[in-house]
This record gives C-alpha cells, sequence and structure tokens, in this order.
C-alpha cells in the first residue's frame, strides 16, 4: 500500500510532524528524548541575511574618503558611525550590536569571501551553504555533512531550522533529515478533531497491518512523544530579555526557549530577508540594521541570563556584499568580499583582518582577504573539536578567532 505519510499523518500539524516521520528514530527525536540538560553541548547559531547584505554599510569604513566619493547618497554619514576605531564602526541602528561589542561579546571578520566570486544569489548561497564552490550543483551543505559523519556517535545531535521556507542546503546531507520549525505552537503537534481517533490508535495500538504501516506507526508514536516532552519541558521558559515583535526576534526567542528546555540540538538556522536593496537603499536597509541588531541583542541577553552563552556561537553572514559605488538608483548592485559578524564568549579578538583596499578594485567590488571556508574550519575544529577536512575536502588556514 502506497503512503502519502505527510498527508496522512499531520493533517494541519505543521513541519515538525512530517520530517520526524522520515525516520523512525531521527536524531533530533533521540537527542531530545535523552533530556539534555541546559548544561548541554555546544551550539552554533547560523543567522542567514538573505538578499546579499551592504556591507559596506553594516561595518561602515568612516575612515575611508573613498567610500564616501563612492556613495554620496547612499553612505553613512560619519558622525552617525558607531565607532569599533578610526576606521571602522557600527550602522547607526545597530547600537545594541555595538554594546555587545564593546563587552566583548561581538567580533568582526573583515574581507570574508572567495575566489572568483558569482553574484547569482543562489550561486553564491549554494557555494556558501555546500562549501564547495567546485561543484555546479552540490546536493548537501557543510552542516549536514558534518552532522551525518557523526551519525554514530551516541553524542551526535541533529540540526533544526527555524522559518519558513525550504531547509537550506547548508543542513543538508544524504540519509539525514533536518525537521523545521516555524512557531513554538508548532511543538505541540495539534491536528483536527478528525485526526484524534487516529492519533488515539496509532499510539496506543498494540498490532499493525504490516511492515510499511508499522514503520509509520511506530515513527508517529515517537514523534508525539517527543513533541509532547518538548511541550512540556519549554512550557517553563521565561524569557530574561525583552524580544522584539520581529520576525526574527520571534525566531530567536524560539531558539532560546529551545535551548533552555534542553532540546539537544547542535546548529539552529534563522534567516532575515530583504538584502537585495538595488533602489533606494537607505530606508529598507536601515530598517534592516535595526531589526537585525534589537533581534539578536536581546537573544544573546536572553542567553546570557539563563546560563546559556557559554556554550553558543552565533554565525552572522550573506551571500555576497555590495558593489563599492551606488547605483543611479540611490542602491547598490551585486558585489563580493563583505564582513562576517560572530556572537558568544571568549573571542581573542575584537576585529580580525584588514578593511579591504578601495584602491585595488576587483570590477568594481572589494576584494576578499579570509576564505570563508577558513571561518568553516576554525568553527567545526576550535569551537565543535571535530575534524573539518572530511567536510571541506581540503584543508584552509584558520582565522585566530575562539581563545
Amino acid at each position: 500500500m502506497k503512503i502519502d505519510r505527510r498527508r496522512f499523518l499531520t493533517g494541519s500539524a505543521g513541519t515538525l510532524l512530517a520530517t520526524s516521520v522520515a525516520s523512525a528514530t531521527p536524531a533530533w527525536a533521540r537527542a531530545a528524548w535523552a533530556g539534555n540538560s541546559s548544561a548541554g553541548p555546544k551550539t552554533l547559531i547560523l543567522v542567514q541575511l538573505v538578499g546579499g547584505n551592504d556591507g559596506l554599510n553594516w561595518i561602515v569604513p568612516h575612515g575611508h574618503d573613498a567610500y564616501y566619493r563612492a556613495r554620496p547618497s547612499v553612505s553613512i554619514p560619519s558622525g552617525q558611525v558607531l565607532e569599533i576605531d578610526d576606521e571602522i564602526g557600527f550602522h547607526p541602528g545597530c547600537s545594541g550590536l555595538h554594546a555587545l561589542w564593546k563587552e566583548g561579546q561581538v567580533s568582526v571578520i573583515q574581507g570574508v569571501g572567495y575566489p572568483n566570486p558569482d553574484r547569482s544569489h543562489f550561486r553564491s548561497m549554494d557555494i556558501w551553504d555546500s562549501a564547495r564552490p567546485d561543484l555546479e550543483t552540490p546536493r548537501d551543505g557543510w552542516i549536514g555533512r558534518w552532522l551525518a559523519n557523526r551519525a554514530d556517535d551516541p553524542q551526535s545531535m541533529s540540526a533544526l531550522r527555524v522559518g519558513q521556507g525550504p531547509i537550506p542546503l547548508s543542513l543538508m546531507a544524504e540519509g539525514f533529515e533536518t525537521p523545521s520549525l516555524q512557531r513554538r505552537e508548532d511543538l505541540e503537534l495539534l491536528g483536527d478533531d478528525q485526526l484524534a481517533d487516529w492519533r488515539a490508535r496509532v499510539t496506543r495500538a498494540p498490532r499493525t497491518d504490516g511492515p510499511g504501516l508499522e514503520s509509520v506507526r511506530l515513527a508517529s508514536r515517537r514523534a508525539w512523544q517527543v513533541s509532547e516532552e518538548l511541550n512540556r519541558k519549554s512550557s517553563h521558559y521565561q524569557p530574561k530579555a525583552e524580544y522584539p515583535g520581529s520576525e526574527l526576534g520571534q525566531k530567536l526567542s524560539l531558539v532560546a526557549q529551545l535551548m533552555s528546555s534542553g532540546f539537544g540540538t547542535r546548529v539552529f538556522h534563522v534567516a532575515l530577508g530583504g538584502f537585495d536593496t538595488h533602489s533606494r537603499q537607505r530606508p529598507s536597509h536601515d530598517a534592516l540594521m535595526q531589526i537585525l541588531s534589537q533581534a539578536l541583542t536581546a537573544f544573546w541577553r536572553d542567553l546570557s541570563e539563563q546560563g546559556l552563552a557559554d556554550r553558543v556561537l552565533a554565525l552572522v553572514y550573506s551571500e555576497f556584499g555590495r558593489r563599492v559605488a551606488e547605483n543611479g538608483s540611490q542602491g547598490t548592485d551585486h558585489g563580493a568580499a563583505a564582513p562576517v559578524v560572530l556572537l558568544g564568549n571568549g573571542f581573542s579578538k575584537p576585529v580580525l583582518g584588514t578593511h579591504p583596499s578601495f584602491e585595488s578594485l576587483d570590477d568594481g567590488d572589494l576584494q576578499h582577504a579570509i576564505d570563508f571556508r577558513s571561518i568553516y574550519r576554525t568553527v567545526l575544529e576550535d569551537w565543535f573539536e571535530s575534524d573539518a577536512q572530511p567536510v571541506l575536502g581540503k584543508t584552509f588556514p584558520k582565522v585566530d578567532l575562539l581563545s
């Protein structure tokens, strides 16, 4: 009998159940069912800025006259920049991130990119997600490969996408599933009334009607059991910071809730879109900078008060930066190198690398000095204490990031 498991089991239950049913004992379910405490393993939060964030207006090179000459209407006035030093500073909407930077909980990595940059959104995202620019159509991602390689390790935990849309390539690997949550209510897995009888039968029935249905029944039972356990644990969560009402703020609040309840996930992925600012950039980008800073600041304050920050590293990145010169529509077009920002405790340096030169542009773009895969290697080896070579396929120099 052919069973459409998604229709058969979920109804209006949400993405989590549909993904869980893919395996009778998925990794995320084993992690949650094991009841990991809040003092659990190290965790990575991937914060993806979709659309090509303008790194020059995020970490502003206010000490460079060339920046202002190239952007007469799009640039951030030097008097508004939240200074890091005499050369660079944060966008004025990032006061929260600037405060965290002064407290040593933010590190800025300058000039990040890769050779022969591709200015297509989809291709560049594939390159960042897969860490395999040599493959035209990559099928798995760097995090997915790392977790798939650890599938037999009892300490191996899964990844979780928080938000709508398809699972990002970074979390994919053959034979490895990544569930997705959109909101806290998805933990409850509440279906329509007409599913109540099926739910009771599938979780309590001692008999089966064949091996196919048996597999579905066991997976369903585990999914519901795990969801009830997680819902029970997470119901006690009380945020220690006031989250903004933005979508990103709510996503990060859910991440904090899952972490505080001992969900056990090693990698969370959240995204903020809207960064393809080809025209009238300042109003939209200014608003995005404020949304990003407010959400990340609330998230980090919450984690710190919950006693979780020491085991969390957040990586904030985009598929590429923007061109140095503004266009004729008071916007910026697709570029190349850009800064990456990390949140955590115990950074060796508040700023890594030097700002790319405005005097040696590559077709109007800043040239990268740090390959993004060097950051990935550092995260895998110095944060997760894993071998990066099987994941990245080759060796890249590490960055002096974590003390």
